[in-house]
């Protein structure tokens, strides 16, 4: 376990980015060096008097520059009072100096941005210069601990809020994929139907073209009707990328199922069936509904072969909503229906938030089967 934590230790990556410095880290820095110069000039009992007003300002000159380089900071600091309680030792001055403060803001800083690797390193060294400070003798027992105390504070500090900076940043890494995943799963279900819709229609034209050119005109007019509805629905999300407090979703209802099933001529034609309690959904539940429909719907007029109608059944009860959609295509083989996966993939992804359930497959007859299952609340 302790090996583990050693490893973990080494292995811990450079902290993500270090702010630069700022007035705090002077005036930290000014505090500190004027209580070390007060110190070291004021005080009669400090040895090598050069020593101790050397260590005392040239240690908290660093911390400016600390953050972007904790390693060799810490040696600096560390080393200098190192070297300050060597002379202590040789000079017998016991009583340590009032000004530990650099030492603490700088174990602070190596463990909140330092990688592992320096952080080890940093760590040893103040490790040996603590050692070297406690050989010198302390009052009681008591003291020994506050020093224990002041040593690990520091640290714990450290550790704690890089721990919670990490957290953050995974959490908005979370957020911003989730966003992009709700943006690319919206552009999906908006356009895919819609450009479905515009190939079925050329391609119907093309077929007539020859025995029946009045009727292109007609197949030219609904494409032309559809291409500006994806044009609407892709200014609509570009606007709301463009506005951050604005929803992706699009408010969709049970009832626009009925309203857009059928608005291209020469498509399989799809019949509705609403039952049931479906007076209580929630916005979500309904816009959820939508999209799915519409998914299996363009999946089913894709690769359905030979389909002559499509069926979506949605049924209400007290506390959930059942949806159904299948058609009367040839059966299918397993794995006949390709495609990118990425509508299957949403749809199931899309009913999952929503607290539900969703299958696609073959069904007992071999024809294709969506099902979900949604609860109108949340539990």
């Amino acid at each position: 376990m302790f090996t583990g934590a050693l490893r973990r230790l080494w292995e811990l990556p450079l902290a993500l980015d270090p702010p630069e410095q700022s007035w705090r880290d002077w005036l930290l820095t000014f505090a500190l060096v004027a209580a070390g110069l007060i110190e070291g000039l004021l005080r009669t009992d400090v040895g090598w008097r050069p020593v101790v007003v050397g260590v005392a300002v040239v240690g908290p000159l660093v911390i400016p520059w600390a953050r972007n380089h904790p390693l060799p900071a810490t040696i600096i600091v560390f080393g200098g009072y190192g070297v300050l309680h060597l002379e202590m030792l040789i000079t017998n001055v016991e009583s340590a100096l009032v000004n530990p403060f650099a030492l603490l803001v700088l174990t602070h800083v190596l463990v909140r941005w330092a990688p592992g690797r320096q952080i080890a390193t940093g760590l040893g060294v103040a490790v040996v210069c603590w050692m070297i400070a406690w050989k010198i003798p302390s009052d009681s027992l008591t003291g020994i601990g506050l020093k224990g105390v002041a040593i690990s504070l520091p640290i714990l500090s450290g550790a704690v809020m890089r721990h919670l900076a990490e957290l953050r940043h995974a959490r908005s890494l979370e957020s911003r994929y989730r966003e992009r995943h709700q943006i690319a799963r919206e552009l999906h279900d908006t356009l895919a139907h819609r450009m479905t819709a515009i190939a079925i229609q050329a391609q119907a034209g093309r077929a007539v073209a020859g025995s029946n050119p009045d009727a292109v005109l007609d197949t030219l007019a609904t494409i032309e009707e559809t291409a500006s509805s994806s044009l609407q629905d892709m200014r609509r999300i570009i606007g709301v990328l463009r506005d951050s407090d604005a929803s992706i979703e699009s408010p969709h209802t049970v009832a626009d199922i009925e309203r857009t099933a059928n608005t291209g001529a020469g498509e399989v034609p799809v019949s509705v069936r609403l039952e049931g309690e479906l007076d209580d959904l929630g916005a979500s539940v309904e816009a959820g509904l939508f999209r799915v429909v519409q998914e299996s719907i363009t999946n089913a007029r894709r690769y359905a072969r030979h389909a002559g109608r499509i069926t979506v059944h949605i049924n209400g009860s007290t506390d959930s909503v059942q949806l159904t959609v299948t058609d009367d295509g040839d059966p299918v083989r397993p794995s006949a229906r390709g495609g990118s996966g990425y509508g299957v993939i949403g749809m199931t992804e899309r009913v999952a938030l929503l607290g539900g359930n969703l299958s696609a497959g073959r069904g007992p007859d071999g024809r294709w089967v969506v099902e979900a299952q949604i609860p109108k609340k949340r539990g």
